[in-house]
């Protein structure tokens, strides 16, 4: 019985040890005290409340076992339970931290109340204190493993900290034991999309709705995985389903205008996000969309777009307090610290188009830090970590942490990677953290921001008399507007498929947004002069069949015949490139240009026909034909583009010479130079920044 006694009592002990240490530093005398008042030493446990409330008189806890001491009351499972109560009205009142003081108490005196533990975590979880949050589920669960709604609060808690797997885990478990429950494969749904394990979130997603047909959100979460994986068709059905269920999803509109944009369907997109935003006027993601998408439309003009985002900047561009003024040191000739924010560090056009320059800039004249928004990470993510001298890892994070994050690290020019594309950070340059502000290389022009300084480009992309239709200061570089890094394992150029097939295959691998029907039409033109040749269309929404049999009907009415369309889905990133192999000419599409595509297909020796002219958006691909000798392929107007695209594929031999010459002829052009682009770039920084230092010794605001 001793034996027994001693063993009951190490365990309280041990309880209480875990008590203290979860216990607030300002409460550290509380457990003491309570350790006292068990033991029925009354005097001391008194003395000790009271020197606790001397440090902290709003102490609910010490208070209210203070006043039960007063009254004679002992530590019991019933002052347990009324100091569990007394926090959960703390709690709902939004009095956290006092809740959680009152939580304490009640484990203090009864360790074995999973409610309590859990109704901890909670007011942890509410404070951001996460990680103790995490351990208070931990033991309410251990306490009662059948208890759901704590299982269910770790599962939430372990997704926010990226523990994935585990989170999975626990909403597995919970669906396994309610079957019936829609809300419990929801969440199971949701933890598997974070998880990135999009076919299992389907049939989670496809439960809820087979279990609860009128759930809105629950058809708003499977659109949003079908559109993952790209199955665009189904994915609009959903969201459409969803806004019948409930006409106020803004998120559902936001979500089918991007799913109708990746099917090619820019004016209905366009109207989705119009109507997203009359929902939520403050969503800054749905108003950049409609910016994004406005540049696909062939409807739009310089002016409109110029008007667009220059609203954007009405009510988005103004800070919620005025940004403090810079401190950074006003040398014009010391080293400056760059700053590059994007959440497309990896393996996207951004990603590439930066792999040359980081390791190419000068250290002694540069210090670069990178501000990676993502969760992810893949080879080039890494290869991008290792060539910048420090790298944030922001993802999570909120704007004003990470342009306070900015401003600690005394960034003295910071880079926008993005402008109004996925994921973006705008908000932080409108409060203006660093001294010098630029967006480059992620968007197609202005950002419409007052609060961005320059837009770095070309004389290609910005020809003279342009400049007009940028909110920002227009800094031309000498060649190209961005460098292009060949993939070290890029398949070996293919012979010319005509010269086997005795036809030309045209082709064009860039996202449907860019091929509507005016683009299908002018494509016609060339295919009715060559009545034998073939048309190619790659990009993932072709993956979706309901997209594809759409594309197959807008070409039919443009005069394309269906036996002389091929229509690819997506593919690993080398199995792409190798697909140019049944290439001849690539046809670019407009009003949206190809970017990197047309870098891609020039590498595996298929030369691209052009439309000049136009906005930043219609003239990547012309900057970097211009670039690569290649200006007789960019047209000057439609007739010219049909004539250069008939007159490449009717001499095949001048062809097969082109593309045995491409690579070579890429890889030694500046377009592949990376220290060469990189010192250009550098010298519009210090220009960039020598600008500054003039202002501010002229005592002009920063």
């Amino acid at each position: 019985m001793i034996d027994a006694a001693n063993r009951q009592e190490r365990r309280r002990q041990q309880k209480l040890s875990k008590v203290r240490a979860a216990t607030p530093p300002a409460e550290r005398g509380l457990a003491a005290a309570i350790e006292h008042h068990r033991a029925g030493r009354l005097a001391q446990a008194e003395a000790m409340y009271r020197r606790v409330l001397e440090r902290r008189c709003d102490n609910t806890a010490a208070s209210w076992l203070l006043e039960a001491l007063q009254q004679g009351g002992a530590l019991v499972a019933e002052s347990a339970a009324a100091s569990f109560e007394r926090g959960v009205a703390l709690q709902r009142n939004g009095r956290r931290q006092e809740a959680i003081a009152c939580f304490d108490a009640a484990l203090a005196v009864n360790w074995d109340f999973p409610e309590a533990h859990n109704a901890r975590g909670m007011a942890l979880a509410a404070e951001g204190r996460r990680a103790d949050a995490v351990a208070s589920f931990r033991v309410a669960i251990a306490l009662r493993p059948g208890f759901a709604w704590a299982r269910h609060n770790l599962g939430g808690m372990l997704g926010q900290l990226g523990e994935h797997e585990e989170a999975v885990a626990c909403f597995r478990h919970i669906a396994a034991a309610m079957p019936d429950s829609a809300e419990a494969h929801n969440d199971l749904g949701n933890a598997l999309s974070e998880l990135g394990k999009g076919r299992e979130a389907i049939a989670s997603y496809r439960r809820v709705v087979a279990l609860k047909p009128a759930f809105a959100e629950a058809h708003y979460n499977l659109g949003s995985a079908l559109k993952h994986e790209n199955l665009l068709t189904e994915a609009a059905s959903c969201f459409r389903r969803a806004l019948e269920l409930n006409p106020d999803h803004a998120a559902a509109y936001n979500n089918l205008g991007s799913t109708l944009r990746e099917a090619g369907d820019v004016t209905a997109a366009i109207a989705c996000f119009e109507q997203a935003e009359r929902l939520l006027p403050r969503s800054i993601v749905a108003c950049s969309n409609r910016l994004l998408a406005m540049h696909y439309d062939p409807r739009s003009t310089p002016e409109s777009i110029l008007e667009a985002h220059r609203d954007f900047d009405r009510r988005f561009g103004t800070p919620a307090s005025p940004p403090a003024r810079h401190d950074n040191e006003p040398d014009p000739d010391r080293p400056i610290r760059i700053g590059y924010v994007s959440a497309d560090l990896r393996a996207h056009p951004v990603g590439y188009f930066l792999s040359p320059v980081l390791p190419a800039h000068d250290r002694h004249r540069v210090e670069v830090f990178c501000y990676a928004d993502s969760r992810t990470a893949d080879p080039l993510t890494f290869r991008l970590q290792a060539a910048s001298d420090v790298w944030r890892a922001i993802a999570g994070l909120g704007h004003d942490d990470v342009a306070r994050q900015v401003r600690a690290d005394r960034i003295d020019i910071l880079v926008d990677l993005a402008g109004h594309t996925a994921r973006n950070r705008l908000p932080i340059f409108v409060q203006r953290p660093a001294p010098v502000q630029v967006t480059w290389a992620g968007y197609v022009g202005t950002t419409g921001l007052g609060a961005i300084d320059y837009l770095l480009s070309d004389a290609c992309e910005t020809p003279a008399g342009a400049d007009r239709f940028h909110v920002e200061t227009v800094m031309r570089l000498p060649d190209g507007y961005v460098c292009y890094a060949p993939p070290d394992d890029a398949p070996a150029v293919a012979p010319l498929p005509a010269a086997k097939r005795g036809t030309v295959t045209f082709g064009c691998f860039n996202n449907l947004a860019k091929v509507g029907p005016g683009v299908l039409a002018l494509w016609s033109r060339i295919l009715a002069a060559l009545p034998r040749a073939r048309l190619v269309l790659k990009t993932h929404a072709l993956g979706d069949p309901g997209t594809a049999s759409r594309y197959r009907d807008l070409a039919a009415a443009a005069g394309i015949a269906g036996e002389r369309l091929l229509l690819r889905g997506a593919s690993p990133h080398r199995e792409l490139l190798a697909a140019y192999g049944e290439v001849d000419i690539a046809l670019d599409p407009f009003p949206y240009s190809g970017g990197l595509t047309t870098l891609e297909s020039l590498w595996m020796g298929v030369p691209v026909v052009t439309l000049g002219g136009g906005g930043f958006a219609a003239r990547h691909s012309q900057s970097h034909l211009t670039n690569a000798g290649l200006a007789q392929l960019v047209a000057g107007g439609a007739d010219a583009y049909v004539e250069i695209a008939v007159g490449l594929a009717r001499d095949l031999p001048r062809l097969a010479r082109l593309r045995a010459e491409l690579r070579p002829r890429v890889a030694a052009s500046p377009l592949c130079d990376g220290p060469r682009f990189t010192r250009h770039l550098e010298a519009a920084y210090r220009v960039m920044w020598r600008r500054w230092c003039e202002r501010l010794g002229g005592g002009a605001a920063t």
